[in-house]
């Protein structure tokens, strides 16, 4: 975007890491203007802001705010710069001169000699700090000379709003000899625009630790549920004493395992508790059932239990489930062989018991649908 900046003005942008903000500014003063481009990035590891501004000609900029007649001198007019009564250090050649150019000075207002050079960038909002410069061996010095001007900010932590106002810029022009240069004062602009910053934050950052604690709780639930699943892999116990066995091992693994009310914005955080969650939800709606009461129901013509068929047909649900949330090859082979198991269990009970009544029919009907989805899903793997 290439625009002219005449009035005071606010920008609402935003940055996130690796993606900043960039705009071209032109301002036309003379044969040559001044082409500037401002870059506004956002490191969120180190938590800091960065303000770039490259121009097309050697730029100069007051790092605080300063009346005129305390920095520049001269018997009639103040138009000689004096570095040394700057309050921060600063980068200079000690043969270098400074002069402010009569078509500067009559921009000031009266009275000139009191004229009030604003610093260049102005913070606006609590969220940010100026730090000082670092690199390039200025240990903590501002360059007079700039092609490019750097402002580094410390952002407050978790801070997702900033702000600040880039407020003046000054072009300098060259003469004098290499030995002894001169840098005549040719243009100044109060940029007046205030950037209203909204900093877009990765909601993962910082949680590889919870991340990888969590990974462990969901191997450990998971194989916890296998060893659970293999106690009585078709659902059915041949005693009430396995049911009991069975029903003691699960609500061991429910008070070692609670389920995770945890939420968070970081969305792999957020998957990992919901497969924690999942395996916790197959633990507790695991069902275990002691199948001597069909024994004896079809001695006297009743045919199966509709509970050993319901209970089937959750066990086959539960073990697509847990199939969906799983990369693991060698489990997945572990779950079919179950199913086909389970399946292979209920054929020979229903061949020996038979079903004789409109509720067992019912029951048979949710089994044969829970059979076909794991057929569907399971087999064609």
């Amino acid at each position: 975007m290439v625009m002219s900046v005449h009035a005071q003005q606010t920008k609402s942008i935003s940055v996130e890491e690796g993606m900043p903000y960039e705009e071209a500014l032109t301002f036309p003063f003379d044969e040559k203007g001044l082409e500037l481009k401002v870059m506004i990035t956002f490191d969120e590891h180190t938590n800091e802001l960065f303000l770039k501004v490259s121009g097309s000609r050697r730029l100069f900029v007051f790092q605080e705010d300063v009346y005129r007649n305390r920095v520049f001198t001269g018997f009639f007019s103040r138009k000689h710069l004096r570095p040394e009564r700057l309050s921060y250090p600063v980068l200079v050649s000690p043969r270098a001169n400074f002069y402010l150019t009569k078509q500067v000075i009559k921009r000031f207002a009266k009275p000139r000699g009191k004229h009030l050079f604003n610093r260049w960038v102005e913070v606006v909002s609590a969220s940010l700090t100026p730090l000082p410069p670092v690199g390039d061996g200025q240990s903590g010095r501002y360059a007079l000379l700039n092609d490019t001007l750097v402002m580094r900010f410390a952002v407050a932590e978790g801070a997702t709003e900033a702000a600040f106002t880039l407020r003046n810029l000054y072009v300098l022009m060259e003469t004098g000899k290499p030995t002894k240069p001169k840098y005549r004062f040719v243009w100044d602009q109060d940029l007046a625009t205030t950037y209203a910053i909204t900093l877009r934050r990765d909601p993962c950052l910082g949680s590889q630790a919870a991340q990888d604690s969590m990974k462990v709780r969901v191997e450990a639930i998971q194989q916890a549920y296998g060893r659970l699943l293999k106690t009585a892999p078709s659902g059915m116990a041949d005693s009430s004493e396995e049911v009991g066995v069975f029903n003691q091992h699960k609500q061991y693994l429910l008070s070692q395992f609670l389920s995770v009310s945890d939420s968070t914005d970081c969305g792999d955080l957020q998957q990992l508790y919901g497969e924690y969650n999942h395996y916790w939800e197959l633990i507790d709606q695991a069902v275990c059932v002691y199948s001597a009461a069909a024994d004896s129901s079809i001695q006297r013509g009743k045919g199966i239990s509709p509970d050993v068929l319901l209970a089937a047909a959750r066990r086959l649900d539960n073990l697509v489930a847990l199939a969906s949330v799983t990369k693991d090859p060698v489990e997945i082979r572990d779950l079919i062989a179950q199913g086909r198991e389970i399946m292979s269990t209920m054929q020979a009970i229903l061949q020996e018991k038979g079903v004789r009544t409109p509720e067992q029919r019912d029951a048979l009907g949710i089994f044969r649908r829970a059979e076909d989805y794991f057929r569907k899903s399971m087999l064609k793997q």
